[in-house]
């Protein structure tokens, strides 16, 4: 009897987890029935007791570690061909994992999950076509059963193909059973504001808002439901809380992308692939010490430990300011396992006096590692070089002055021009700010740009993005309150903090930051000269508050007065030791170290190191294994204890950080990836890290960072985000494994990017309007000007009509944002013999260009040319080819420059000019080939080296062999491949040789003279604008060939590009005629992953034999990026306009230009 109610209660269970009802209602529900059929109570009670007991034991098991799924249960061999499918999707390789499933699917036609999987990699691969197709697989899975799964991506497809009210229904079967579903909520809600349904709309976007308060798209939806219910109070409102959390890496988007549409858009995994956290292993955190060296200065000793792999063995090395006998440094050479460090007293960096400290990394960003060296009289600055050894660097300019006491300080790129500068405090004078040239010099800047202080003794400088704008601010601390806060400005600007009041009165003495709530703004940690320890935050009204931490009773610490001479040193440091993600507070006082972990405002001891009073600890560091962090101290008789990670840590793995993968590679962050802020995910937690110093100081150590897995074998992913501003994201990093990632040198912004259709696909074209880049730095405060114009000359043979139109798409892959004012075609027809260009260039001196059509029937050829290296390069320059003439030494300090001058020398098969040519010819010199544009930081970076870009200018030689310049940085290419022209009027007759002069990286394809002329026969007429939308497209992925020549792949798309918007009001999708018709101040704006879609109606070609159809593409507008040094570069406005905007022209603005957007895009 009690097996036959059992298998009713399982039955029940199934029927409770699809109808999303708890197990007291089924009870309760059963109860009813039962007391209709058998009124005996007992019987009633007895029989609804083991039902409950039996589900509730079914559901127990269940939700044990995951939820549950349908399992895959293939043979072993598919089980693996699945999982490697799973694996391409996480790759975002989505055409080899459909080739994969659909291979599956052949073996197993009838499997419904696989049948899913291969639809869900059909959506993401965004072929023509591919939605129609499955959308048809999943409704083959609804046919046999009602699957969730089916239903969702369903709803997807026919919201994402403009089928609502299917969409709709699919998405409130998903709701029916899972309410709380955060995608099918969003969803839902975009579905009912499209269908003007706005009231509906709101109460679903707050639905979902309380269930995930970090999903900023709901809030953006919010936003855009209230401006059409015309609610204009509420949506600045939610602007507002839109703002707070945009930028938070906990912060999630909802998009057509894969793993951005909700878990249920996801393929499934097999159940035994789940991972499940575990406990945290027993055992301790730390091995008992051991004695790993000693220090012969003893007592004496008074610098700071650092760490660092000095001599690149992959061992990291420990420096001690005063360890030797007679007080001077030491560097003691690490060995594997825990052995006994090895004093090295011949090395270079040893018996240096009167050092205090040391600050490690790549000064000159040659790869090694350099010192500089805090000291009580002049500092000293120490390179190394390969296969030379270590050298003291005189030339610098580094040292400071011989009365200073320079007690701390710190590497950082404080401008963000992508190298390391140097922050000093000292106890005796004012700070300094020591200026990377990359000319091997650094010059002062302290004095001119706020930074000095007042004079006061300071004790030590702590760096962090304190207001989230991606750029380092500082906290120095002087002996006695106030203290210094440092905004950074940008352009060497900086301003005191605001809202810092009570911190900098405080009567700090150590202070610590972490982003412990990971909410993108550090928390600080202090400590004062009373051994209070408090925690500070900053609050919604950006004015920073302290919270005193409490300690439990034994764990406090006594009363410092004497940190100035050494005695009773205290050192702050945060750091994860547990592995279990969470930022642990290490605490060093005289009678020991200790390990907290933070709840709220109490600091719960996890470990303690305590040390005989007679032996107090003078100094501590963390020192990274793949074990997570050890601990190394030192006490007053000079031992050398180690504390190595313990068992009872979940596993970790090592981050080795660098700007750039080898040094032939130009460079836009610092090669020590100094200043790189790490956000990691693993399950449904967030970690937060980054590569500042890691605690309070003095010194600044180099070495790996230990992140925590919390019980699991991989990071889901990382999120970073270097110094220049790029967002980057790995995936499946394994634990106990060191991972070096450098920064992938992808273009971050250029300009819109133009694809063509081809009669069969979408084909890359090159860029357009690099000449109306706004706020673009070429010094501090100095901008270039736009110029809202570009016509385009499309490479012949590419425009292949379709149905008597030309389609184009305007595409912005980069992080930036396009302003599109109006847009037109022209079509030339050209009688047999006769070809064009266009009067087109990036101008820079007069006479500027045109965009006037160039005709001509007669070209010059090369006969020879010569580089500046004397290399023969005639037939790089004699086809349109794409394979341009080398360039010569890269200058790797700055994108888009070259060491030297790149001169071309190119004879000609004639004089350039004649009498005998036709009257009103004129020479035109022609130009294929592409740039290699720097950005603001790298223009602002080669500014302060005194390392100017300069534009290629022509010289010509007369006929006595001598050398005149014709005209002085006449213009290069405006970005990737395009065709450009300069008028030659004032060469004089009898010249056959020309010569080019350039620094900046232009890569010439062809280079030909053409005899101008007017061509009466020539037949023009401009194509009919007959549709214009503005829509998501994607990033199509970006190729780059030798000589940095882009490709791009529209139909294969990268699913995670981590880009941000730039904050404002962008265009609606849809139809943008209305805003690209004329050239009026009506625009269409959008941003990263957005582009316009362009149809023209063209004539037929004419009849006549041998004609050249060419099209000119006309473009008014401007584009933005992001780049720290671009004016205004947050934010959409300004908008740009040209002249007076008519009434007309802002209603459009009005009613288009409505769609918020801001923050991260991924």
């Amino acid at each position: 009897m009690h097996t036959i109610i059992l298998i009713i209660g399982f039955e029940l269970w199934l029927y409770g987890k699809i109808r999303k009802l708890s197990i007291m209602n089924i009870c309760a529900k059963l109860k009813r029935m039962l007391n209709l059929t058998r009124p005996d109570m007992f019987f009633v009670n007895h029989v609804t007791g083991i039902l409950f007991l039996g589900m509730l034991f079914l559901s127990t098991i269940s939700n044990f570690g995951c939820s549950v799924r349908q399992a895959i249960d293939l043979p072993a061999a598919d089980e693996a061909l699945h999982n490697k499918a799973v694996a391409l999707m996480g790759r975002y390789d989505f055409e080899s994992a459909q080739t994969v499933f659909a291979t599956l699917r052949k073996r197993h036609p009838d499997h419904v999950q696989l049948k899913v999987n291969h639809a869900i990699s059909i959506i993401n691969r965004q072929r023509e076509g591919d939605e129609t197709l499955a959308l048809n697989m999943l409704k083959e899975v609804l046919e046999v059963q009602a699957d969730i799964q089916a239903l969702y991506c369903s709803a997807l497809l026919e919201l994402h193909m403009g089928h609502l009210v299917p969409a709709l229904g699919y998405f409130e079967q998903v709701l029916e059973r899972e309410p709380k579903n955060t995608g099918a909520l969003y969803f839902t809600a975009k579905t009912l504001m499209q269908l003007s349904r706005y009231d509906d709309a709101l109460d679903r976007f707050n639905a979902v808002i309380r269930v995930d308060p970090f999903l900023s798209s709901a809030y953006y939806g919010k936003i855009m439901t209230l401006r059409q219910l015309g609610n204009k109070k509420a949506a600045m409102e939610n602007i507002t809380q839109y703002r707070l959390i945009k930028d938070n890496p906990r912060s999630r988007i909802m998009d057509f992308k894969y793993t951005k549409m909700g878990e249920l858009a996801e393929v499934r995994v097999p159940d035994a692939a789940v991972t499940i956290h575990g406990e945290k292993p027993t055992g301790p955190l730390f091995e008992p010490p051991v004695m790993v060296g000693s220090n012969p200065a003893g007592d004496r000793y008074q610098g700071a430990l650092s760490v660092c792999d000095i001599n690149g063995d992959g061992l990291l090395d420990l420096f001690f300011p005063n360890g030797t006998q007679d007080g001077a440094s030491l560097v003691m050479l690490g060995a594997k396992e825990w052995e006994r460090f090895k004093a090295a007293p011949e090395h270079p960096l040893s018996n240096i006096e009167q050092v205090n400290t040391a600050l490690w990394g790549d000064l000159n960003d040659d790869g090694n590692v350099d010192v500089y060296l805090c000291r009580d009289g002049k500092n000293q600055l120490w390179m190394q070089q390969d296969n030379l050894g270590w050298a003291f660097d005189r030339k610098a300019g580094t040292a400071g002055r011989d009365d200073l006491n320079t007690v701390d300080g710190i590497l950082v790129d404080a401008d963000h021009d992508g190298d390391l500068d140097i922050f000093l405090v000292n106890a005796n004078g004012a700070n300094e700010l020591f200026n990377n040239n990359r000319d091997g010099s650094f010059r002062p800047l302290a004095h001119d740009r706020n930074l000095k202080g007042n004079g006061r003794p300071s004790r030590t400088v702590i760096t962090r993005d304190l207001d989230n704008d991606r750029d380092v601010d500082m906290i120095v601390i002087n002996q006695e309150p106030p203290h210094d806060v440092y905004i950074n400005e940008r352009l060497w600007e900086y301003s005191p903090g605001q809202n810092y009041d009570e911190l900098i009165h405080d009567p700090i003495i150590a202070m610590g930051a972490a982003d412990l709530d990971v909410d993108g703004i550090p928390e600080l940690v202090t400590c004062d000269d009373q051994g209070k320890l408090a925690l500070w935050k900053r609050d919604e009204q950006e004015r920073w508050r302290k919270s005193v931490l409490q300690t439990p009773p034994g764990s406090g610490i006594p009363a410092l007065t004497d940190l100035g001479q050494g005695r009773g040193s205290i050192k702050l440091m945060a750091a994860d030791v547990i592995g279990d993600g969470r930022v642990n507070l290490i605490l060093s006082h005289e009678k020991g170290w200790q390990v907290f972990d933070l709840d709220g405002h109490t600091l719960r001891p996890v470990f303690e190191a305590v040390t005989d009073i007679p032996d107090p600890v003078r100094n501590i560091t963390t020192y990274a294994t793949l074990n997570g962090p050890a601990v190394i101290s030192n006490t007053a008789s000079g031992a050398l204890k180690a504390w190595a990670p313990g068992k009872g840590r979940f596993d970790f793995f090592q981050l080795s950080l660098t700007g750039r993968k080898d040094r032939d590679a130009n460079l836009r962050t610092n090669m020590s990836g100094i200043g790189t802020k790490v956000y990691v995910r693993i399950g449904n937690q967030w970690r937060a890290a980054d590569t500042f110093r890691d605690h309070s100081g003095p010194g600044q150590s180099l070495q790996p960072l230990c992140i925590g897995l919390n019980g699991s074998k991989t990071a889901d992913f990382i999120s970073l985000e270097w110094p220049d501003g790029v967002l980057q994201t790995e995936m499946g990093l394994t634990g106990n494994t060191r991972h070096k990632i450098h920064e992938t040198q992808r273009q971050m912004s250029s300009c819109p990017v133009l694809f063509a259709w081809d009669g069969h696909s979408w084909e890359f074209v090159s860029d357009l309007l690099g000449v109306g880049g706004i706020g673009y730095a070429v010094g501090p405060g100095v901008y270039a000007d736009p110029r809202p114009w570009e016509n385009f000359m499309l490479p012949q043979g590419l425009i292949h009509p379709q149905e008597g139109r030309v389609k184009l798409k305007i595409t912005e892959p980069m992080e930036e944002v396009e302003y599109l004012d109006a847009v037109s075609l022209d079509v030339y027809d050209l009688p047999p013999g006769w070809s064009m260009t266009l009067d087109e260039r990036m101008g820079i001196t007069d006479p500027g260009p045109t965009g006037k059509p160039v005709f001509y029937n007669k070209a010059i050829l090369p006969i020879r040319a010569v580089n500046d290296r004397g290399q023969e390069i005639l037939e790089d320059i004699l086809e349109r080819d794409l394979i341009a003439a080398p360039v010569g030494r890269l200058d790797r300090r700055f994108i888009g420059r070259l060491q030297d001058e790149h001169i071309l020398t190119i004879r000609f098969e004639r004089s350039i000019t004649t009498r005998e040519d036709p009257p009103g010819s004129r020479p035109v010199l022609i130009m294929d080939g592409w740039v290699e544009y720097p950005y603001s930081q790298t223009s602002f970076a080669a500014w302060q080296a005194n390392a100017p870009y300069l534009a290629p200018s022509i010289d010509y030689q007369d006929t006595s062999g001598d050398w005149h310049l014709l005209w002085d940085q006449m213009g290069y290419p405006a970005g990737m491949p395009r065709q450009m022209s300069v008028p030659l009027d004032q060469l004089p007759d009898g010249v056959h040789t020309l010569r080019i002069r350039t620094n900046q990286e232009i890569y010439w394809d062809r280079v030909f003279v053409a005899l101008a002329s007017e061509c009466s026969d020539v037949k023009l007429h401009r194509a009919g604008l007959a549709r214009a939308g503005l829509e998501y497209v994607g990033f199509p992925r970006r190729f780059d060939f030798d000589q940095r020549r882009p490709d791009y792949d529209f139909a294969s798309k990268d699913g995670q590009w981590a880009s941000r918007f730039l904050e404002g009001d962008y265009t609606r999708f849809g139809d943008v005629m209305a805003l690209l018709t004329a050239k009026d101040n009506a625009l269409a704006i959008y941003g990263p992953g957005e582009g316009v879609h362009l149809e023209f109606e063209i004539e037929p070609e004419p009849p006549v034999k041998n004609t050249t159809r060419v099209y000119v593409l006309n473009t008014h507008g401007w584009c933005k990026d992001m780049d720290l040094y671009t004016r205004t570069g947050e934010t959409v406005g300004p908008v740009p306009f040209e002249g007076e905007v008519s009434p007309a022209a802002r209603r459009l603005n009005d009613e288009y230009n409505i769609r918020y957007r801001a923050g991260r895009n991924y």
